[in-house]
């Protein structure tokens, strides 16, 4: 939520199909036609035009303010709304179209009050979708492990792991629970999975390689894209990976708690600014857990 959608930036003679070019340089609201959660970003640069099926839009006819919209939209209390009108699909997923988001509930602020919760709102929006591009960034930095991590080296002499290692992998694809590192009888170290064993130079490059099976997020990876994997020949620099990956993750549960935290306080404003108790959330909020 809040953050820049994944839609894919076209230039407009490029589509098949280009429909309402007119608001394509407009702010607008992007989201998933069919999508499990509230899942809306601001596009606030005019670079999105939406894919067929795919993304969705919503324009803006008044001078309301975007991000307190973008706020609302994003927050438990219309998500759960949205999920008793909406069309469900296989896989827990919701329509997320125009017949049924007219139908949200907007709570304009018209009380002092309500336009103070208003502008709190708007500014956590705009805080979130700035943390949610960091945190999107860092994710990428972890996923992308070693690359980069060896940009921040000085100039190290790098080889792709199949000119460092001895041995190959015997199969197409290894399983990465599969995946051990051992000291060998004679001091070396060797990456073990399956019946293959790959011996490197020293442990500081077999810990880089284990950290990049962890990272990869899948159960199997190819063993071209192992035997590809770059690694500096330099044990120190292999060494200094590792940790620049710690740093990484730390940002990233850094920026995932500040996340949580601004969310749970778009939700308060939200519930007070409709005038939710806590019966009413704690109803909200086991819906949500469910579905």
């Amino acid at each position: 939520r809040f953050h820049k959608g994944k839609a894919e930036e076209h230039l407009w003679y490029s589509l098949s199909r280009p429909v309402s070019l007119e608001f394509y340089d407009k702010f607008k609201i992007i989201l998933q036609a069919i999508s499990p959660v509230s899942d809306m970003a601001l596009d606030s640069g005019h670079k999105f035009v939406f894919t067929g099926g795919g993304t969705y839009g919503i324009a803006f006819k008044s001078e309301l303010d975007r991000w307190f919209l973008l706020a609302l939209l994003n927050s438990d209390a219309l998500e759960f709304y949205l999920k008793h009108v909406a069309v469900v699909y296989t896989g827990k997923s919701y329509a997320y179209d125009d017949q049924f988001i007219k139908q949200l509930p907007i709570r304009l602020p018209k009380t002092k009050s309500q336009e103070e919760i208003a502008e709190k709102l708007a500014g956590l929006a705009q805080e979130l979708t700035e943390r949610k591009g960091q945190l999107r960034a860092k994710e990428r930095e972890r996923r992308d492990f070693p690359e980069p991590q060896l940009a921040q080296l000085d100039h190290p002499e790098v080889y792709p792991l199949a000119r460092l290692v001895q041995g190959e992998p015997h199969a197409a694809q290894v399983r990465v629970d599969d995946v051990a590192m051992q000291k060998r009888l004679d001091g070396s170290w060797g990456l073990t999975f399956g019946r293959s064993e790959l011996v490197f130079p020293s442990e500081a490059h077999v810990r880089v390689a284990k950290a990049w099976f962890r990272v990869q997020g899948r159960s199997q990876v190819p063993s071209a894209d192992l035997m590809h994997l770059r690694l500096p020949s330099s044990e120190p620099d292999c060494r200094r990976l590792p940790a620049l990956l710690a740093e990484t993750e730390k940002e990233i549960k850094r920026l995932e708690k500040h996340i949580e935290d601004d969310e749970t306080e778009v939700n308060d404003l939200v519930a007070k600014l409709y005038g939710l108790g806590e019966p009413d959330r704690k109803i909200i909020r086991e819906f949500l857990a469910r579905f």
